[in-house]
């Protein structure tokens, strides 16, 4: 068991409103309503919902959602994108634990000798020493000393794109990382659902805003032509949505 990221103690006391409680890797949590959150987290934000070191977190930002929500996984201060937060610990467990092989999809902007960067990241087996599944890298953009990547990863190790460019750099491949946004996080059965689900609320959502414009319209008065002699005697078109 830890609280707020430490060990906890024996006898130690702990305030399930106030502390973030995880047992096995898991959040401890009350039972209650599954909230599920999908948050573009800017940069700036750390993904815990405390911090020992006063900086903002994800928790600010989430805290009117109505139900204390955790980080699933994590995004580093200076990166941003999609972030997962929820109460359902087995839900998060599935998404983070490596068996279940999750993806998630990095839009990576680099700087250095770009030429040969997606072949070189793809071909990483081992980072630091510590073995890592190859990453699939895509070139979305590329100038004469600037790309834009597509990185997909489902381990998602400490810093690890990072430090994959980083490593890279020693084979002289771009190492000055610009921009990190995470963009998918899924293709998981589990996930699946609730893209699904997400997809048709938002198609719900567009019916519902095309109905509405288009009553609008319906309801909208009739341009009216009227004659209006001015005071020089011209005779005048006067618009009556004008007025």
């Amino acid at each position: 068991m830890h609280v707020n990221g430490k060990t906890a103690l024996l006898g130690q006391k702990a305030d399930p409103e106030v502390d973030e409680i995880t047992v096995d890797g898991r959040p401890l949590t009350q039972e209650g309503q599954k909230r599920y959150l999908m948050l573009n987290k800017p940069r700036g934000y750390v993904c815990t919902l405390s911090d020992e070191k006063g900086r903002k977190t994800v928790a600010e930002l989430v805290r009117d959602c109505g139900a204390r929500v955790y980080p699933v996984g994590r995004l580093d201060l200076d990166s941003e994108g999609l972030l997962l937060l929820t109460n359902d610990g087995e839900w998060m467990q599935h998404l983070l634990h490596p068996r279940y092989e999750v993806n998630k999809v990095y839009e990576v902007s680099v700087a250095g000798e770009v030429r040969g960067a997606a072949e070189a990241l793809a071909s990483m087996t081992q980072l630091d020493g510590e073995p890592i599944r190859p990453a699939q890298v895509r070139v979305l953009r590329q100038g004469r000393d600037t790309a834009v990547l597509s990185i997909t990863i489902h381990e998602g190790k400490n810093r690890q794109i990072r430090r994959m460019c980083a490593a890279a750099d020693r084979g002289h491949r771009p190492s000055d990382v610009a921009q990190i946004r995470r963009l998918l996080a899924g293709k998981s059965k589990s996930f699946a659902v609730v893209n699904a689900v997400l997809v048709a609320l938002i198609a719900l959502l567009l019916v519902v805003i095309g109905v509405m414009t288009n009553a609008r319209q319906d309801t909208r008065p009739e341009t009216v032509a009227t004659d209006s002699v001015a005071a020089d005697g011209v005779n005048r078109v006067v618009d009556s949505n004008l007025w």
